[in-house]
């Protein structure tokens, strides 16, 4: 068997495991057949992209509003971005209040910037708390 045969049959026996899961979850019931569908798309969606002129930028968010704040990195405060373009690489950045770390990553991520962060943010809403993000 070749070697794209064999890496195709994984997702497709995911799927098929995840449609017969859901046919047999939706027969019993359709309110726990959405909490559980709901569960599983949010725990498979941890990691949001961003695309930035510098490079794609990749966000682990448990939450929410961490998701949602990574994926409006580039929406939210152009002259924040902007003043982070201006860095040199190597210089260092305070990021004081980071929350979720998204412009904490962006800088470090577009201008191979040292950063330094303190966030208020809990744990729950960090992207920064695991080092999964680059």
């Amino acid at each position: 068997m070749a070697a794209y045969e064999a890496h195709s049959l994984q997702p497709r026996f995911f799927r098929w495991v995840l449609h017969a899961f859901a046919k047999t979850l939706s027969t019993l019931s359709r309110d726990t057949y959405m909490k559980v569908a709901v569960g599983i798309i949010e725990d498979l969606d941890r990691v949001v992209r961003a695309e930035t002129p510098e490079g794609p930028i990749y966000f682990h968010c448990d939450s929410e509003v961490a998701r949602i704040r990574a994926k409006g990195v580039l929406i939210r405060e152009p002259d924040t971005l902007n003043w982070i373009r201006g860095f040199d690489e190597g210089e260092t950045l305070l990021d004081i209040g980071s929350n979720v770390g998204v412009f904490t990553l962006f800088a470090s991520r577009a201008r191979k910037v040292n950063v330094i962060y303190l966030r208020s943010a809990s744990p729950e809403q960090s992207c920064t708390r695991e080092k999964r993000c680059t």
